[in-house]
């Protein structure tokens, strides 16, 4: 959309498509370069910038710099100290996970507030620990189409750029996923539009990080994660504007609160095809809570169960 606004709708990757689309797409996983780099498809040799600190270089657009824990390692590329790779080019040791199409919506259908959606896609469970996949929509697929060479108990090892966590938009491939995780999030408000008056149920304060990621992924032993309440700035060090999304309020910095609302289905500057498909006006579109979805609306052609908190499962 930064590049051309008129295309109106935003490219993701769908992550039950198969291998042959995805090579297609996206090059080869794992790499097929000396060193596992990828050297085919659209983003043949992406380089990863080297021998520039982003923090020294970009400090007179950041703020809070201290905060960010970040340093640039001893290898001089954009990757996190704990990585060891050296490779000129976006690396992958892994390949996509196949998720199941089944269970692709089930997040997407969920009656019940943003934070149990993401809760979904993070853990494949509710936050009282209902399984609702045995899959991890987000985080299952860096780990896997980044992968790792070394041990992970000792201090540094070769990290594929999408499981290296502080610097995984190395691959071209973040990019796609991560859309493809607001597309999920686009029918989610849609299934629960009657609470967009309440900001789908963000909290207004600081999370529980196990909301979000199993216990055992957890890095630290804090128990909250600052900077994720509804009215905290997103991004601190280096927020998001209003004027970068093509929004009016200038360089004032966005808020949780001001993302929810600017860019749900109903005012976001772009859409997807599923949504097109729903005739592009959301009230529209049928909720997914109230009835199965149809060849034109939704995801054909199997009908998922839909989940429903606190209520019995849906007929199909």
């Amino acid at each position: 959309l930064a590049v051309d606004p008129k295309i109106e709708a935003m490219p993701y990757w769908p992550s039950d498509v198969s291998p042959e689309d995805w090579s297609f797409f996206f090059g080869s996983a794992p790499g097929t370069g000396a060193s596992h780099e990828v050297v085919d498809g659209p983003f043949s040799r992406w380089p990863i910038t080297k021998g520039v600190d982003p923090v020294a270089e970009y400090s007179s657009h950041m703020t809070n710099t201290d905060t960010l824990g970040w340093v640039l390692p001893e290898s001089g590329s954009w990757r996190s100290q704990a990585n060891s790779l050296t490779t000129d080019f976006t690396t992958r040791f892994g390949a996509p996970r196949p998720y199941p199409s089944q269970d692709v919506w089930k997040c997407s259908a969920l009656m019940g507030s943003i934070v149990e959606w993401m809760a979904c896609i993070e853990g494949g469970a509710l936050t009282d620990h209902t399984i609702i996949s045995e899959e991890k929509y987000h985080f299952a697929q860096h780990i896997s189409i980044g992968f790792f060479v070394g041990d992970l108990s000792q201090p540094t090892r070769d990290e594929g750029d999408m499981f290296d966590a502080a610097t995984s938009p190395n691959d071209p491939v973040f990019m796609f996923h991560h859309v493809n995780m607001d597309r999920s999030r686009f029918w989610h408000a849609q299934t629960n539009r009657e609470d967009a008056d309440r900001y789908y149920g963000y909290p207004l304060k600081s999370v529980d990080a196990p909301l979000f990621l199993p216990p055992s992924f957890l890095a630290s032993t804090e128990t909250q994660w600052p900077g994720l309440g509804l009215k905290d700035v997103l991004s601190d060090p280096w927020p998001f504007t209003f004027a970068e999304l093509g929004l009016e309020g200038g360089d004032k910095p966005m808020t949780a609160a001001d993302v929810l609302c600017h860019l749900s289905p109903r005012n976001a500057p772009y859409t997807y095809d599923d949504f097109r498909n729903c005739g592009g006006n959301w009230k529209s579109c049928h909720s997914f809570s109230k009835k199965c979805a149809n060849v034109n609306c939704g995801p054909p052609p199997e009908c998922p169960k839909w989940v429903k908190i606190g209520i019995p499962e849906g007929e199909c």
